[in-house]
């Protein structure tokens, strides 16, 4: 470090790359504390008052250095997210992460950003006391913004700064995207056309060399105000999403307007005369707040964490809400889901048979899984259209459901008693869907075969198939237990884009544009463009999401095979469908050994299947509700205490009905 100082009292007028070397000489090693960087701090400190001819090099290297360099841009661009979307700004990210971005050298921020560049800068900076700082500032002789003229040239770039940014607000403000998502504000005056009025008013008096800057002024303080009302503006964008929905595109724009506000109070802080603080405070804030901007602006954690966060939300409490009918109450609603489970057994009996037939066909593998896909997709929107159930479905729908209960919203004491009965709820929903699917899709897949034997005369399963069909649902001999695992993702998968396609449609006002098409209000009577409009709002999400999940399914096999990895799917409905087959297929050549073979083959698959999908989807909805993972425990622990206070309840409903509510009491969830 002395050696640094001593270059910079010799080449006063050198480059900035000096002063980059003495950050990284103050700068803590990765496996050295904090409290390094604070005593090498003091030894800087130190060092130029106890040497004269260093402290006159250091302080004429600064002025050289500083001087002239636009001070604007790093208060209006630093750490500022660019108006491009989602994906742009991610993007961005992850390359300037890569490769970061260098401003000219004739701005701050190329000091900025060369010098500050480490996201652990901030610690060691804040580690650094604030006296020290101010020995460091008057040695040099720096004056502070407090005690700068209005017409100081600092003072003029900060307050251009503000006006940029004033203007940015208001833009956003009135912004159509934004403004739909709060139409309470259509009937009010605009708090940012407000905020620039009262602004460009503060900057026009700002001119007078002798108006007050202080923070005690009534336009500055009337501007706190106005910002305040913006930020709630903000606020109530996000408090709108269960009714309008939200985009990505939103999100990033919401996320921009909070940081160009937070960014105006900073800077409206540093500039604005505290007539109570220390001479240096109101500096060493700001100084710290662009640093921690700066070392922190290619964050991706915080950006994803925050924008995911409200789409996890939305799409999660959609899914919720449409998963709700699948936890069973009464012995009535349990019996209910068994015929339900059941009717979705017959129909997958077909699929399965129809499968085995389109492999015989002679097509290429695009050809193939096209048509499996279809096989499956056009079955599966058959089975939510007839009102059935296909197992395992419901762990992607109800895991938000069961998210609610956990909500530190709602949830203030950390009981987590509710959600285990509402476990107990769902896991003796998921039981006796299992049970009447596989026992429909076994029976009515060997009849299938019966028939299909009766008409043609010959076993439609032939033997190399069965054979196949057998070890496929070995755990043993196969993959199966993976390939459940990869089923149970595509089944969560589903359920994310089911709530995906439910939240666009409210947010892009899909089924209100069909009812209002300009063309088919012409060749269509109202009632039937309503009634097409209802039928979207209802079956979007579901049938979406089916769609999709039979597309995943169908697809897997082709797509491993190009890949050259054995990736496949097994779902428990599937599996007993296809064990019916192969049973049949081979004439019934089995041994006790193969039946129980097969039936542990079916529970595996079945549990991978209801872990995976329930797992990954009840993390989505604790990461949606902002409930830390470290919840996981207490509440395995709290599942686990139901489960052996009342085992027969995580099989069968019991007598009396249990009553323990899982809707959140509307508005209590934000």
């Amino acid at each position: 470090m002395f050696d640094v100082l001593e270059k910079m009292a010799n080449n006063p007028k050198a480059g900035p790359e000096y002063l980059i070397k003495l950050v990284q000489e103050i700068r803590p090693g990765r496996f050295e504390k904090k409290d390094i960087a604070v005593k090498k701090f003091k030894s800087l400190v130190y060092t130029l008052e106890k040497n004269e001819q260093l402290k006159l090099g250091f302080k004429e290297y600064l002025q050289h250095t500083f001087n002239g360099k636009k001070l604007t841009p790093v208060i209006t661009e630093t750490g500022i997210i660019k108006d491009s979307g989602f994906i742009g700004t991610l993007f961005t990210r992850i390359s300037h992460k890569i490769l970061p971005d260098q401003p000219t050298e004739d701005s701050l921020e190329y000091l900025l950003s060369n010098a500050f560049y480490s996201s652990s800068d901030i610690e060691w900076v804040e580690a650094i006391d604030n006296k020290n700082w101010i020995a460091l500032f008057e040695i040099v002789g720096f004056i502070p913004f407090s005690e700068r003229p209005n017409n100081d040239q600092y003072i003029v770039q900060v307050l251009n700064a503000i006006q940029i940014l004033a203007l940015r607000i208001t833009g956003m403000g009135v912004n159509q995207d934004l403004l739909r998502m709060v139409p309470i504000y259509d009937k009010m005056d605009s708090p940012f056309i407000s905020l620039m009025k009262e602004i460009d008013l503060v900057l026009e008096n700002l001119k007078d060399t002798g108006y007050d800057r202080s923070s005690e002024n009534p336009d500055i303080r009337q501007i706190y105000v106005l910002m305040n009302q913006c930020v709630e503006y903000g606020d109530q964008i996000i408090k709108n999403r269960e009714v309008y929905g939200i985009s990505f595109k939103t999100t990033v724009k919401v996320s921009r307007l909070k940081e160009e506000l937070n960014r105006l109070k900073i800077t409206l802080d540093f500039i604005a005369i505290d007539k109570e603080g220390e001479r240096f405070d109101q500096f060493i804030t700001f100084f710290k707040q662009i640093i921690q901007i700066n070392s922190t602006k290619n964050n991706l954690k915080y950006f994803l964490y925050y924008s995911t966060g409200l789409i996890a939300y939305q799409i999660t409490q959609h899914s919720g809400t449409t998963g709700e009918k699948y936890i069973t109450q009464s012995k009535k609603d349990y019996y209910k889901m068994l015929y339900s489970a059941a009717g979705g057994g017959v129909i997958v009996a077909f699929l399965c048979l129809f499968k085995v037939q389109l492999s015989y066909w002679d097509t290429s593998p695009f050809g193939q899984a096209f048509l499996y896909s279809m096989n499956y997709a056009m079955g599966f929107i058959l089975i939510y259209l007839l009102g059935f159930t296909l197992a395992t479905k419901q762990p992607a729908m109800t895991a938000a459901t069961l998210a609610i209960s956990i909500d530190p919203k709602t949830n203030k004491t950390g009981d987590y008693t509710v959600f285990a009965k509402l476990f107990s709820r769902l896991f003796r929903s998921q039981f006796i869907a299992f049970v009447g699917n596989v026992i429909m899709a076994f029976l009515v897949a060997l009849g299938l075969c019966y028939l299909y034997f009766w008409y043609y005369g010959i076993n439609p399963i032939q033997t190399y198939k069965a054979e196949s069909l057998l070890i496929e649902q070995n755990p043993f001999l196969s993959l199966a237990v993976f390939h459940a695992a990869i089923a149970g993702f595509y089944l969560f998968l589903s359920g994310l884009i089911s709530g995906f396609y439910i939240n666009r449609n409210i947010h892009s006002r899909i089924s209100y544009r069909l009812k209002k098409h300009p063309v088919l209000r012409v060749i269509m009577p109202k009632r039937i463009l309503n009634w097409m409009g209802k039928i979207y709002d209802k079956n979007i999400g579901g049938v979406s999401g089916n769609f999709w999940f039979g597309v995943f399914l169908g697809s897997t096999g082709a797509v491993g095979a190009f890949l050259g990895l054995p990736l496949d799917i097994r779902h428990i409905t599937f599996v007993s469908g296809n064990v019916a087959l192969a049973f049949f297929g081979l004439e019934y050549q089995i041994t006790v050994y193969d039946v129980l073979i097969c039936l542990l083959g079916i529970g595996l698959v079945g549990f991978m299947n209801f872990l995976v999908s329930f797992t990954l989807s009840l993390l989505l909805a604790m990461r949606s509700r902002r409930i830390h993972i470290r919840e996981l425990w207490p509440i395995t622990q709290s599942v686990i205490q139901e489960f052996n206070a009342n085992r027969i309840a995580f099989l069968f409903p019991p007598n009396e009905v249990d009553k323990t509510p899982f809707k959140e009491e509307k508005g209590s969830i934000i």
